[in-house]
This record gives C-alpha cells, sequence and structure tokens, in this order.
C-alpha cells in the first residue's frame, strides 16, 4: 500500500487465521471473467493479497503469481498456504507496498511488469490516483493486453431463516453493531459500499467489464461472528479501550441480541436450524486495460 498506510490494521492476534476462514469466498463467476479477459499468462501480481483469496484461485493460470501486502500477519498465512500448496516454485508472497514494488523485485529478481494485476478487497485503503498511475506505468505490461482488475464486497446485513426457503428480513441488530465500529474504519469504506464508484479510472483505464451480484449465504451465529470480528473498525475500536472498564465489546451485545433472537423464531417455528441466519453479501468486480 500507500507509504502513507504503513500501520498493520490486520495484523491482530489470529485476524490473519479469522481473515482466511472466514472472510466471504468470491464467486467462481468473477475468476472466469478475469481470466477470459486475459490473454497473455506470463506474470500475475495480486496487490494487497491478503491471505490469497484471488491469488490461490488465478495462479495456476500463470507462471509465476507473487501476493503482495504490508501486513506481515497475512503474508505469513499466505506463505504457510504456499508451502502447504506445494508452489513455492511459481508463486511468492511478499510484505511490500505498492510504491515499493519496483526496487524490491529488483532486489529480489522478481519480474518488474505483469499481465494480470488484482486488488480485492483493498482499493479503499489507498491513494487512488498515485496507485492507479503505479499500476498503469510501472507494474502492469506496457502493452494492451495487460489487464487490471478491481473487487470487492460488503456485508448487507443478514436473515433469519424461518422455515424451508422462508427468511425474515430485519438489520437492526447489524445495524446496531455497524453503527458502533464503522467510524473507526480508517479507509474510505463508503466508496467500498458504492462499487469504487467514486473513483476516477479514467485517466489511466478505459473499463471494459463490470458485474455485480449478491449472494446470500446461510452460516451459524459462530461463523457470522468470527466474520466481523475481522473486520479492521472493530479491532482498532478495542485497540483504543483497552483498560477501558465502562467498555461493552459490540461484538458480545450482537451475539447475544442474535442467539436470542434465534431461540424466539425456533420457538415460535419449533424448527432447529444448523445455520439459522444468512449473510447478504454484495460483490462486484471491474475490468479495465491500459488507454
Amino acid at each position: 500500500m500507500l507509504p502513507a498506510q504503513q500501520k498493520d490494521l490486520f495484523g491482530h492476534s489470529n485476524q490473519g487465521e479469522n481473515y482466511d476462514k472466514f472472510r466471504p469466498v468470491y464467486p467462481q463467476e468473477f475468476f472466469d471473467i478475469i481470466l477470459k479477459n486475459t490473454v497473455d499468462r506470463e506474470n500475475y501480481i495480486d496487490v494487497a493479497c491478503g491471505t490469497g483469496q484471488l491469488l490461490f484461485e488465478l495462479n495456476n493460470s500463470f507462471k509465476f503469481s507473487l501476493g503482495t501486502d504490508i501486513s506481515p500477519k497475512q503474508i505469513e498465512v499466505t506463505n504457510q498456504k504456499i508451502q502447504k500448496k506445494n508452489l513455492q516454485d511459481s508463486v511468492q508472497a511478499i510484505v511490500c507496498d505498492a510504491h515499493s514494488l519496483q526496487q524490491i523485485s529488483k532486489e529480489k529478481g522478481l519480474p518488474h511488469t505483469y499481465d494480470l494485476v488484482t486488488i480485492g478487497q483493498a482499493l479503499h485503503w489507498f491513494d487512488t490516483q498515485k496507485f492507479f498511475t503505479e499500476v498503469s506505468r510501472n507494474i502492469m505490461k506496457q502493452n494492451h493486453t495487460s489487464v487490471f482488475a478491481v473487487t470487492g464486497y460488503f456485508c448487507r446485513g443478514f436473515d433469519y431463516i424461518v422455515g424451508e426457503n422462508r427468511f425474515e428480513e430485519d438489520q437492526t441488530i447489524y445495524n446496531e453493531f455497524y453503527d458502533k465500529v464503522k467510524e473507526h474504519f480508517d479507509c474510505d469504506r463508503e466508496n467500498l459500499s458504492l462499487g469504487y464508484v467514486g473513483y476516477d479510472f479514467s485517466k489511466e483505464f478505459k473499463e471494459i467489464e463490470k458485474v455485480e451480484t449478491v449472494i446470500n449465504t446461510p452460516c451459524s451465529i459462530f461463523e457470522m461472528v468470527k466474520y466481523l470480528k475481522t473486520y479492521s473498525a472493530y479491532n482498532t475500536l478495542l485497540e483504543k479501550n483497552k483498560g477501558n472498564n465502562g467498555f461493552i465489546d459490540p461484538i458480545l451485545k450482537f451475539e447475544e441480541d442474535v442467539t436470542k433472537k434465534v431461540q424466539e423464531i425456533q420457538k415460535t417455528s419449533q424448527s432447529q436450524f444448523q445455520n439459522p441466519i444468512r449473510m447478504k453479501t454484495s460483490y462486484f468486480l471491474r475490468i479495465f486495460k491500459r488507454l
């Protein structure tokens, strides 16, 4: 990421592992679209790769793949996965911000330019115009076939499962949690929820494809809580309230309120569901080429 964003907001205890296990999974359709638009497949880089959600879905289509992130904790998890998958000859992951890539690539003997550049769930952390310039002029191969793919997602809340294909929509509890943490996002979270429409890509790129979808995923209360605990804003809130004896953890209240609501629904419906709620997630994918 940019030099101004050097603090590792995803480096809290177990956050890398939880991010890998409980974050939403991108639709397979997105990977198909990315590859459909990528003609040359020698080098691939996933900027702000986190634990490799995009990286490990696309690496098999390229001779060499690189993941970069400023979070040592996230890169640690990614490198563990590289070892486990025995991909050391074709995939690497390094701690690096986007503007240091050229220098570090030279030092490590890595490719300087790439046929495909992806960034998932991270653009809202960047100084976008500087990043777009870096991607277009230094990271992408200087031709008209290299591709820049931008993707992301955001939680729209959840529904309660009340029966076979029957759901109760009530975002009150999720909204209460989100209202408690949202001011602690140290990023442009609003633009994420708009699919990055507020960013001007046109100075460096032309958009060639855009896809949006909403996926409803049944899950347990435990899984929903674990997902919410990966929010950087939630972890920042906890850090700010260390030693505050009067602080009420919004996750504990969320879990308590949702559990109570689920118990009421199950008592009324006389039905038990292993996954009593379904998380609603909006996904978007935008594909660009250089001007």
